[in-house]
């Protein structure tokens, strides 16, 4: 179905203050340390990166806050259809799309070039980063007596590219409160929006980050205990910052994937295993996209209980027909799939509700370039 506009209700929109801890047990960064059989070697990267970061943000400085001031001009300006790069109007100045598209990319990296030492220790780490929430969605879990799951790739809480790629947090914040989920499984994901989106929906959050550009986010109801997580990341041959390195030297569409997974404790006692990826694309070769999918599969086959509720996907950058969904089938799990996007489950108390839809702001701008799917997930 095709959503006209996004509700203009004063849902919860969160409260101030978010405070960053892991669970009980584990540690205070939201990471688990990874044993090394030479600690002095990871010292030193972690030495490397700190530098790199701050060098990096010297430079900027010493580049002048003109070029930054620009770039966040060109994020954030009004797009027009003109041909002309700017035009003068009588609202003011508006930029052609193709230049807000190049500003949006700029600023973007700018504005990740602090998370680079965080990016490089998740790519290197067995866990996701928690940041826990202090408020709560004005919801409660599993109203229904199903479990409601979306997926979502954010396209970095920006419009399609196609329309300048314009700001949008706080339109996809709304649509997601509009929802009332229990789970939202989240793609291309900034890592300076995750405080907000945490914040805003009033949910947990457990993030993946594999650039300094962008990651996926799990945000878990707080009614839901989550009992243990992790966070694998896809086709990674070397350590984050070689990773890194390579994903900067590739460019575009090269970037390393990750699978995250969150055990929750359901309202029936009922333990339940969540899944989130963002597969890779076919800028991949094929051996890749192989290896990728064979990783996913062991790692549900490895952690999910005989008989436990498994429910997952994102971005599987394939459709129902994909080699992915094939496989999922195979090893019991029921395939819903809008476009490239799914949620997949397995061992269902009953049918699975699905639909998927694309998001109009007022304006009839889409809001990301993604549609949003739902399942309602009996347990």
């Amino acid at each position: 179905m095709e959503a006209g506009s996004i509700k203009s209700n004063t849902a919860y929109r969160g409260v101030p203050g978010v405070r960053y801890a892991a669970p009980e047990g584990e540690p205070q960064d939201g990471f688990l340390p990874q044993p090394s059989s030479d600690e002095g070697e990871t010292q030193g990267k972690s030495h490397r990166l700190r530098k790199l970061a701050l060098g990096s943000m010297l430079a900027l400085g010493v580049l002048g806050t003109a070029a930054g001031a620009g770039s966040y001009a060109l994020a954030h300006a009004p797009v027009c259809a003109q041909a002309a790069p700017i035009t003068l109007t009588d609202r003011g100045l508006c930029i052609s799309p193709e230049l807000g598209l190049t500003g949006a990319h700029v600023w973007r990296i700018l504005e990740g070039i602090p998370s680079l030492p965080d990016a490089a220790r998740g790519l290197e780490s067995s866990r996701n980063q928690v940041t826990l929430a202090e408020g709560r969605p004005a919801w409660r879990a599993m109203e229904g007596g199903d479990l409601k799951a979306v997926t979502w790739n954010l396209h970095h809480e920006r419009s399609r590219d196609a329309d300048g790629a314009r700001p949008q947090l706080e339109k996809m914040i709304q649509a997601m409160i509009d929802q009332q989920a229990d789970v939202y499984l989240l793609q291309e994901v900034s890592p300076g929006h995750v405080n907000e989106l945490v914040e805003g929906l009033g949910m947990h959050g457990y993030y993946s980050q594999t650039t300094l550009l962008q990651g996926n986010l799990v945000l878990v109801h707080p009614d839901l205990p989550v009992t243990t997580h992790s966070s694998r990341v896809l086709l990674n041959d070397g350590g984050g910052l070689q990773e890194l390195q390579e994903w900067a030297l590739q460019g575009d569409g090269q970037e390393p994937r990750s699978l995250q997974t969150v055990e929750v404790r359901l309202p029936n006692a009922r333990e339940a295993l969540l899944w989130n990826t963002h597969m890779p694309t076919h800028n991949y070769t094929d051996a890749q996209r192989a290896e990728a999918r064979e990783a996913v599969i062991e790692e549900l086959a490895s952690q999910a209980d005989p008989g436990q509720l498994v429910v997952g996907g994102g971005d599987l950058n394939a459709g129902a027909d994909g080699s992915l969904a094939n496989e999922l089938r195979q090893d019991g799990h029921q395939v819903h799939a809008f476009h490239i996007d799914s949620i997949n489950t397995r061992n269902a108390a009953g049918p699975v509700e699905f639909e998927g839809f694309k998001l109009h702001d007022a304006q009839g701008v889409q809001i990301s370039d993604h549609p949003m799917a739902v399942a309602k997930v009996p347990v």
